[in-house]
C-alpha cells in the first residue's frame, strides 16, 4: 500500500439495513474502515456483529433483504452482480470465520484448501503458493506439511489455516469474525500478533469482530459498539473508550473487569477434597506384538487440596490435562496411580484387576451428590428432548429418598428462582433460552442436590462479558450464602484472577506453580506462569 493511501476510506457502510422474514436484523448501520487501519466491532451475542460482516461480503441468508450502500474501493457492493462479487470475495476481501473446524473441509488437506482459494482467482502454481502461504502464517511445511487434514491440527493451527486461506490472494481488507474465541491466552496472543504482522507487511485493513473489548484494546484504531442490530458508539478507540461513550459501552467496560467484593468472601473451613499423586494416562504409540503399548501421562503426579468454602483456580493451556483431571475427580475415568479423597473418604484410587489391568470402583451415591459439575457448553450438556423441569431434576436420583413429583417440581422451581430464572420456565425446552440463561440452568442442576463442591469446567469461557459477569456474581453469591467450594478450571486468567482464592498452574500434566491467587499474579515464579499472565489482554487503565 502506498503511503498516500494509508487512512483513506476503504470500506464504508451507509444506512445499511438487513431484514429477514419481516424482522429487522440490522438497522441504519454506518461506519468506515480505513486503509491500513484496524476497526474493532464489539457487542454481545445477537447484536449483529457477524451479520454486518456478512452484509459487507454480500453473503446474507436466503430471503434476506439488504438496503443502504456498501462502498468498497470506489464500488458499491450492494449494486454488483454475483459474478463481480465472486472476484472480490477472497481476492480483495478475505474473511476468517469464527469456528475453524466448521470453516474447513474435513475431507481435504490444508494445502488443497489454500490452493483452492488461489485457483478460484486464477493464480498460477497454486500448490507452491499454498505451501508458501502456510509457512507465512506460522505453519512450517516440515512440521505441519500441507498434506495434513484439519482434524490432525490443534485449534490454534486450524485458525492459522483459515487465515492462510483468507490472505492467500493478498486482499486489501481482512474481516476476522471472533478469531480467538475459546483459544488459550497464549494461542490467542499468537493469533493476534499474526494478524498484526500480516497487516504491517501487506498494508491491509483489518476488521476485528469480538465480544471482548480487551481483545481489541491493543489492536483497534477505531471502534464500533453494537447492540440489538444498531450502532450505539463509533469513532476512534480512545474516544469511544473514554467517558463520552454510551451507557451500554460503559457497562461492557465494567463487566470486562468485574470482581466480587473481597469482604463478602467466606473463609475456608477445613479439608474437603484431597488429591495425592494422581496419575492418569492412556495408550499412545503403535501396538507391538510382544510388549505393552506405551502410555501417555495426561495427568502426571498431581497433588492438591480444596478446603470447604474455598475457590481454587486451575489454569493451563488446551492439552495440559485439565479435562482429564476433571473426569478423574468425578470418577468417570480409570486412574493409574494416586488417590482422590473427599471428606476423608477415598473416592477414587488406583486399583488393579486380576488380569493386571487398572480399574476403578464405583463412586458411592453420597459422594456423587457432594460433588457436582458445570460444563463449558451449556447447550451440549443438556438433552434437548426434555423440558427444563426434568433436566434440572436429574441429579435428584442421588438422594437417599427421592422426592414426590409435587415436591420435585417445587424444588426445581425454587432452584431456578435462586439462579434468576422464572419458575414458570421449567415447562420450556433448553433451546428456548440464551447462552447465559442455559448456564444458569446448568448451575441450578448442579446445586439442586446441595453439593459441597462444584467443579466449573470452562463454565464461562464462551459467554459474553456482561453475561459472564452475571454468572460470576451469581457464583460468588452462592459461595457466600451456601458455603460452596469451587474448583474453577479455566484457560482464562482474567477470570480466575478475580474469583479465586488460590491458584494452581498446570502444564503438560503437572502443576508447575501454586499459591494465593494475588501472590501468583503479583510475582509469578515459573516462566510458564509469567508467559500466561503476559498474554492476558487488558483494557486501558487495568493492570
Amino acid at each position: 500500500m502506498r503511503a498516500e493511501d494509508a487512512g483513506r476510506a476503504l470500506l464504508s457502510l451507509e444506512a445499511v439495513g438487513v431484514r429477514i422474514g419481516g424482522a429487522d436484523i440490522l438497522t441504519d448501520i454506518a461506519f468506515t474502515v480505513r486503509a491500513g487501519k484496524t476497526l474493532g466491532i464489539v457487542g454481545e451475542s445477537g447484536s449483529g456483529k457477524s451479520m454486518c460482516a456478512l452484509a459487507a461480503m454480500r453473503l446474507l441468508p436466503r430471503g434476506a433483504a439488504l438496503s443502504g450502500s456498501i462502498g468498497f474501493d470506489g464500488q458499491d457492493l450492494a449494486r454488483l452482480d454475483e459474478r463481480a462479487l465472486q472476484a472480490i470475495r477472497g481476492g480483495e476481501i478475505g474473511m476468517v470465520f469464527q469456528e475453524p473446524m466448521t470453516a474447513l473441509n474435513p475431507l481435504k488437506t490444508i494445502g488443497d484448501q489454500v490452493a483452492e482459494s488461489l485457483r478460484q482467482h486464477g493464480t498460477a502454481d497454486v500448490h507452491r503458493r499454498a505451501a508458501a502461504t502456510l509457512e507465512r502464517v506460522g505453519l512450517a511445511n516440515d512440521t505441519v506439511p500441507p498434506g495434513r487434514y484439519p482434524h490432525e491440527l490443534s485449534g490454534g493451527q486450524r485458525q492459522r489455516v483459515v487465515i492462510a486461506i483468507a490472505i492467500a490472494c493478498r486482499p486489501k481488507l481482512l474481516i476476522a469474525d471472533e478469531p480467538t474465541t475459546a483459544l488459550d491466552v497464549t494461542t490467542q496472543a499468537a493469533i493476534l500478533e499474526l494478524l498484526r504482522t500480516l497487516q504491517r507487511e501487506d498494508g491491509l485493513a483489518l476488521v476485528l469482530i469480538t465480544h471482548d473489548l480487551a481483545v481489541v484494546a491493543d489492536m483497534a484504531d477505531d471502534l464500533v459498539v453494537m447492540k440489538d442490530g444498531r450502532v450505539v458508539d463509533a469513532g476512534s478507540f480512545d474516544a469511544v473508550f473514554a467517558a463520552t461513550g454510551s451507557a451500554y459501552t460503559r457497562s461492557l467496560i465494567t463487566a470486562s473487569s468485574w470482581a466480587p467484593d473481597p469482604s463478602t468472601r467466606r473463609k475456608a473451613g477445613g479439608e474437603l477434597l484431597v488429591v495425592e499423586g494422581l496419575v492418569v494416562g492412556y495408550p499412545a504409540g503403535p501396538r507391538t506384538l510382544f510388549g505393552a503399548r506405551e502410555r501417555f501421562r495426561a495427568v502426571d503426579g498431581l497433588s492438591f487440596r480444596v478446603e470447604a468454602g474455598e475457590s481454587v483456580g486451575l489454569v493451563g493451556e488446551s492439552g495440559c490435562g485439565k479435562s482429564t483431571l476433571t473426569r478423574a475427580l468425578l470418577g468417570l475415568t480409570d486412574i493409574d496411580e494416586g488417590t482422590v479423597r473427599f471428606r476423608g473418604e477415598t473416592m477414587t484410587a488406583a486399583t488393579t484387576s486380576t488380569s493386571g489391568a487398572s480399574r476403578r470402583d464405583p463412586v458411592s451415591r453420597s459422594l456423587r451428590r457432594e460433588i457436582q459439575v458445570v460444563f463449558q457448553d451449556p447447550y451440549g450438556s443438556f438433552d434437548p428432548r426434555h423440558r427444563v423441569e426434568r433436566l434440572v431434576a436429574e441429579p435428584l436420583h442421588l438422594l437417599e429418598r427421592r422426592p414426590s413429583a409435587a415436591r420435585r417440581r417445587e424444588r426445581v422451581g425454587a432452584m431456578l428462582e435462586r439462579v434468576g430464572i422464572a419458575p414458570g420456565a421449567m415447562r420450556r425446552y433448553i433451546h428456548e433460552f440464551s447462552g447465559g440463561q442455559r448456564q444458569r440452568i446448568a448451575i441450578a442442576r448442579a446445586l439442586i442436590v446441595e453439593p459441597s463442591l462444584v467443579v466449573l469446567d470452562e463454565a464461562v469461557s464462551a459467554l459474553d462479558v456482561s453475561v459472564r459477569a452475571q454468572v460470576l456474581a451469581l457464583l460468588a453469591e452462592l459461595a457466600r450464602d451456601e458455603g460452596l467450594a469451587y474448583l474453577f478450571i479455566s484457560h482464562d486468567l482474567s477470570v480466575v484472577q478475580n474469583v479465586t482464592d488460590r491458584l494452581l498452574v498446570m502444564r503438560a500434566g503437572k502443576i508447575v506453580e501454586r499459591g494465593d491467587t494475588a501472590d501468583v499474579f503479583a510475582a509469578p515464579a515459573h516462566t510458564y506462569t509469567r508467559a500466561l499472565i503476559a498474554a492476558v489482554p487488558t483494557l486501558p487503565g487495568q493492570s
